[in-house]
């Protein structure tokens, strides 16, 4: 019977949100949350939160579905690490949509375990510790990179002009490496 419950809820949010009606879509997903927990119901409400532009509900129903997912491999409704990545990565655009910096920059972190070699998920989480005024964690973030990858101009560009704000810091030698590169 849960199953037919679950389906019904769906079938009226979907039908809503086909409708435009986003704040009715958000209203079937979210009484349906209090009565069902379902990774597909979390993600349903995370799609219409976002539509109704309410981001910081969305990005928790993106934890939620991350929460609820399978965590066996072998499970059909199983998600691949690159699949997992993607989902922290909208529940950290959510957040910083909401303008709650910090949570972003731990969903991105989260993302990034998923997807270690995503040069460009771990630019975007040094640019957020820049935007949020953390410069010292966003200098040794790109250091990383750039001890992994030394020719990655994204990284390079970024440490040369936190290293121009810097007191004292001389940028020149990682301009001339990317105006070599580049």
């Amino acid at each position: 019977i849960c199953g037919r419950v679950l389906r019904a809820f769906l079938d009226v949010g979907f039908a809503a949100a086909q409708a435009g009606e986003w704040a009715s879509a958000d209203g079937v997903f979210r009484d349906a949350g209090n009565l069902i927990k379902s990774r597909q119901l979390s993600q349903s409400l995370a799609l219409a939160e976002e539509a109704a532009e309410d981001w910081g509900n969305a990005a928790e129903a993106w934890r939620e579905t991350l929460r609820g997912r399978p965590r066996k491999a072998d499970h059909p409704d199983a998600l691949n690490d690159a699949q997992v990545a993607t989902l922290w990565l909208r529940a950290a655009h959510c957040y910083n949509q909401a303008g709650n910096r910090g949570e972003a920059i731990t969903c991105l972190k989260s993302a990034i375990k998923y997807a270690p070699e995503n040069l460009a998920l771990r630019i975007g989480r040094g640019d957020l510790m820049l935007n949020d005024a953390r410069a010292e964690a966003a200098g040794n973030e790109l250091e990383r990179i750039l001890d992994e990858h030394p020719d990655h101009v994204p990284a390079l560009t970024r440490m040369a002009t936190l290293t121009m704000q810097q007191w004292g810091g001389d940028a020149l030698p990682l301009w001339r490496r990317v105006l070599r590169l580049d």
